[in-house]
């Protein structure tokens, strides 16, 4: 039918928002405003070439692409916007690389910038795990995992977020989202 459409208007809305998952009215408005073409949960029912999450609230549908498809939309934007925002600092942290980082301060920092850059439109937003791992990875030339496991044996990236009071975390289905945790509000 419209799969290719669709797919489109998924992947640019994943680049622009860095989120995976696009609410189906806005996928229909944005589908109809760009394609007049109009689409129906119906279409993604059934179809292996997307995903649906349904909520409590029936009017609340989310859509997305397989994993695959959606981790490479992730890594062109991180990519893309590692590239366009404060290309300073992203330039010496790419020299840097990973001699800076011998300490889980060093990890929390770096993965504090990363956020920072993937949501510095959208401050609060959760980011999907594996768009933050694709970030790092693309900065420092290892994964996320490894360099955790180096300095916290048996210790995964998740496990290591979760202990941070500067990164809030929180499971959606089967993966996890993280945010900037807001700043503590001054003792009175």
């Amino acid at each position: 039918m419209y799969a290719a459409q669709i797919k489109e208007v998924i992947e640019a809305e994943h680049f622009k928002t860095g989120k995976a998952w696009v609410e189906l009215s806005r996928l229909s408005q944005l589908l109809y405003d760009i394609h007049r073409l109009t689409v129906t949960e119906n279409f993604f029912v059934g179809n292996a070439e997307f995903r649906i999450y349904r909520t409590s609230n029936p009017n609340e549908i989310y859509i997305s692409l397989p994993t695959e498809v959606s981790l490479l939309t992730a890594a062109k934007r991180t990519i893309s916007l590692t590239n366009n925002v404060n290309s300073q600092e992203t330039s010496r942290s790419r020299l840097q690389g990973l001699s800076d980082i011998k300490s889980c301060e060093d990890i929390e920092e770096a993965l504090h910038q990363i956020l920072h850059h993937l949501t510095y439109r959208y401050p609060n937003t959760f980011i999907d795990i594996q768009t933050i791992e694709v970030g790092f990875y693309s900065l420092y030339g290892r994964s996320l995992e490894s360099v955790v496991s180096e300095l916290i044996s048996d210790f995964t990236p998740v496990e290591f977020l979760k202990c941070s009071n500067r990164f809030l975390t929180v499971q959606a289905e089967n993966f996890w989202k993280v945010a900037i945790a807001p700043p503590n509000p001054p003792q009175l």
